[in-house]
């Protein structure tokens, strides 16, 4: 059975793929964070949180559409939020953190109690195409993302030497 034991080697083990490495180091090298005006404008680190409730007829619409174009319905939301922050950065390269799920893909990973969690950063140039063609954008990017999934956020940054603050996540 998995244990949480199970889980921290695991993240080690990625620490020590140069292919997990190398992966994030290519897609994060010279990726500026998209910061939230305010943020800027205060310099502080400031939590917030915004819980945008999605009607339940809306909700019905938006998951008929992700499913007749293929997509997860988390695709279609992550989309909307990275429309939301090209809007307000003004920037067509958006940079921002999806929380994934890392616990092990083996027999009796359910079962065992932990947070298994990392915060993978998701990069996209978007620029005047549909949400759809953004929501396709964001699924292709944690596709590519889920064999490294493990590599754990606080790694990835060191790796690169350098500040890539992640302003938001979703």
């Amino acid at each position: 059975a998995s244990t949480y034991r199970d889980f921290v080697a695991a993240e080690r083990r990625a620490i020590a793929t140069p292919v997990s490495r190398d992966y994030w180091k290519t897609l994060l090298r010279g990726a500026e964070a998209t910061m939230l005006p305010s943020t800027q404008q205060r310099g502080g680190h400031e939590i917030r949180r915004f819980d945008v409730p999605i009607a339940a007829a809306h909700a019905a619409r938006l998951r008929s559409i992700a499913q007749r174009e293929g997509l997860p319905f988390k695709a279609l939301l992550t989309a909307a939020h990275v429309a939301v922050l090209r809007a307000v950065s003004g920037r067509d390269e958006v940079v921002t953190g999806v929380i994934a799920n890392a616990r092990l893909e083996q027999a009796g990973g359910d079962d065992v109690i932990g947070v298994f969690l990392n915060t993978l950063p998701l990069r996209l140039a978007v620029g005047e195409g549909s949400i759809l063609d953004t929501a396709r954008q964001v699924f292709a990017a944690e596709k590519a993302a889920l064999p490294h999934r493990a590599y754990p956020l606080g790694q990835m940054l060191r790796d690169l030497g350098e500040e890539l603050q992640l302003d938001t996540y979703v």
